[in-house]
């Protein structure tokens, strides 16, 4: 069964899907288009859609939001010792 919780990072009262498996808040990151100049509307919207971007709103700019993602960081040393 899906438990839904209100997503406190990002303001917004939509629901958020939690697993069970961990008691962290989705964050999520935010990109603001002003313009998409001579670039077709379908065409750049389907291209932000591959790279994860999902439309939050539109007019007079254009929203977008995905979960962020924590870049993991190397540990320990890289290469050999000598």
């Amino acid at each position: 069964m899906r438990q839904f919780a209100s997503c406190n990072s990002c303001g917004s009262s939509s629901p958020q899907v939690s697993t069970g498996e961990s008691n962290a808040i989705q964050e999520w990151e935010y990109e603001v288009v002003d313009s998409f100049e001579d670039q077709d509307l379908k065409t750049a919207l389907n291209e932000l859609g591959k790279k994860g971007w999902s439309l939050v709103t539109a007019g007079p700019s254009f929203i977008f939001k995905r979960p962020r993602i924590e870049e993991k960081k190397p540990t320990g040393r890289v290469g050999f010792a000598v």
